[in-house]
């Protein structure tokens, strides 16, 4: 790749390689420290990455970026008329192996990074799955049977994210919990480090929503419910972890029980 200073006008912002899905601009909080950053003496440390469009778009824009739509937000914000960027040579867009590659690129920088939503990163790894369908077919290639180990194992070391992860990622988003706001269905839990009087009121909260939410699963589902072996192999390996969760919560609630209860009989 050239590195080069390009306008920021003639920069395309496709959607296809928005990794951020819940990213907007306008109601980014850090959005004014990230532009405080640029603007300080060490500048802009990581530059975008833009492939060179064969033709310009509509708009005459020369360039689609791939990575660093915050960073060219927070440009835009700062007055900039050019940023510096990395430059992928001109190449076919349209192409299933292109828009592999590219959005490869994209999720890769994306999971690099902390403040990634979790359900923004499973969005893109099934993006990226379906993508590699597409290129390489439905085929296995390391173990029948399995048609996600191929992309799995294809895509671990390139996103440098387990494979395990990966196949989690994908689990969730075949039970179509991929665009589920965090919190959404549970309270988001306090940091350990929390205050007692915090985490008590999470528990009792979490526990009545859990509740409620089983409640509503077990009337939703019925043995008729029609399921894709992938979401019924899905569904049956989140139901497993759910009941060793429950059956270890439960174990280490009793005993704690127990303790309190034998400690208020040595007292009285």
């Amino acid at each position: 790749m050239e590195l080069r200073t390009i306008p920021l006008h003639l920069i395309d912002r496709d959607p296809t390689y928005q990794v951020r899905q819940r990213w907007d601009p306008a109601t980014d909080p850090a959005l004014d420290a990230l532009a405080h950053s640029l603007a300080g003496p060490e500048g802009l440390l990581h530059p975008i990455v833009v492939v060179q469009r064969p033709t310009p778009t509509t708009f005459g824009r020369l360039y689609t970026l791939i990575t660093g739509f915050r960073r060219l937000a927070a440009a835009q914000r700062l007055g900039w008329q050019t940023i510096l960027a990395r430059v992928e040579p001109a190449c076919d867009l349209d192409a299933p192996a292109t828009r592999l590659r590219l959005l490869a690129m994209a999720v890769r920088e994306n999971t690099e990074r902390q403040d990634l939503h979790p359900e923004d990163r499973r969005t893109a790894v099934q993006r990226l799955q379906a993508l590699y369908a597409e290129v390489y077919g439905n085929r296995g290639p390391t173990t029948p049977g399995a048609p996600t180990t191929g992309f799995t194992r294809w895509a671990a070391p390139l996103l440098c994210v387990a494979e395990r992860t990966l196949r989690q990622d994908l689990q969730l988003a075949a039970l179509g919990l991929a665009g589920l706001p965090s919190g959404r269905v549970l309270p988001v839990p306090p940091p350990p480090a929390a205050p007692a009087s915090q985490r008590v009121a999470y528990a009792l909260r979490a526990s009545r929503t859990l509740a409620a939410t089983l409640a509503e699963l077990t009337a939703t589902l019925t043995p008729e419910l029609p399921l894709a072996p992938p979401q019924r192999a899905a569904l049956h390996q989140a139901l497993g972890q759910l009941q060793t969760h429950l059956a270890s919560l439960q174990a280490t609630w009793l005993a704690a029980e127990r303790t309190a209860d034998a400690a208020e009989r040595g007292t009285t």
